[in-house]
C-alpha cells in the first residue's frame, strides 16, 4: 500500500464517498455522478484547478451534516490525480498537514514534532512551530507535492 493511499491521507474525514467529476458550473459548485445519480456538491476552493478537475476524474466527497440548510448534500474533499488524492478542501489544509507531519510522511520533516500551531514571529504568521532535538523550525502551509 502506498503511504499516500486515500485511506491514510484522507483519514481525517468521515464517511467518504467516491464520485466522478462531470463539470463545474461555478467556482464553488461541481457536478458529479455518485451512486449512478447526478449530484451537485459544494467545492470549498475557488481556485481554477484546471489541471485537477477534468471530466472523469475521481472525487472524494463527504456528506455535509448541515445539508438541509443548503442546496448541496455533499462537500468535495479531494480529487485523485495519478493515483494520489489531492486535497481541495481548503478549510482542512492544516489538519491534513498536521497529520502528515505527525505520521512522518513529509520528506525532510521526519522526526519533527509540532510544538504550536498558528504562531506569529515578527510581522509574519506561520502555520506550525516544529521542533527536532534542539532545533526549531517555522513552517507555513506545505504547498509542494510530496512524494
Amino acid at each position: 500500500m502506498s503511504p499516500f493511499s486515500s485511506d491514510r491521507v484522507l483519514g481525517n474525514f468521515k464517511d467518504l464517498q467516491k464520485a466522478v467529476f462531470t463539470g463545474r458550473p461555478n467556482r464553488f459548485t461541481v457536478e458529479c455522478v455518485i451512486n449512478n445519480r447526478k449530484e451537485r456538491a459544494y467545492l470549498p476552493n475557488p481556485g481554477r484547478l484546471w489541471e485537477l478537475l477534468l471530466p472523469g476524474k475521481e472525487l472524494y466527497l463527504t456528506r455535509d451534516p448541515q445539508a438541509s440548510e443548503r442546496s448541496t448534500k455533499y462537500t468535495v474533499v479531494a480529487v485523485k490525480k495519478e493515483g494520489i488524492p489531492v486535497l481541495l478542501h481548503t478549510h482542512h489544509a492544516n489538519t491534513v498537514a498536521k497529520w502528515l507531519i505527525e505520521q512522518e510522511m513529509i520528506s525532510g520533516l521526519e522526526g519533527y514534532s509540532i510544538l504550536k500551531p498558528q504562531i506569529s514571529l515578527g510581522r509574519s504568521r506561520f502555520d506550525f512551530l516544529l521542533k527536532k532535538d534542539n532545533q526549531s523550525l517555522c513552517a507555513t502551509r506545505l504547498q509542494k507535492r510530496w512524494r
